[in-house]
């Protein structure tokens, strides 16, 4: 059952990144914009949506991804006297 959650969170975070290569690709094959504007455009994209889910999430290798970090913080002991400058350290 474990292999089958795994393969359906792969396909469901890899399709996006699918579809918007694609899309990349045929706005500069078509000349609508140049490769640079595509680049750029892409990885700010991908920084953005790279820091919007770490401000909520664990990494991706941690044991509960799924988890949003607020979820987590019951179970962190003394967590009112803990200053939060990095929500990295709690996990």
């Amino acid at each position: 059952m474990a292999s089958h959650s795994v393969g359906w969170k792969l396909c469901a975070s890899v399709s996006p990144l699918v579809a918007a290569t694609a899309i990349a690709i045929s706005r500069t094959c078509d000349n609508h914009h140049h490769w640079q504007d595509v680049t750029v455009g892409s990885l700010l994209g991908i920084a953005v949506g790279w820091t919007v889910y770490r401000q909520y999430y664990p990494p991706t290798d941690h044991k509960q991804c799924q988890t949003p970090l607020i979820a987590l913080a019951p179970i962190i002991p003394n967590l009112e006297s803990v200053v939060i400058d990095d929500p990295l350290k709690l996990v």
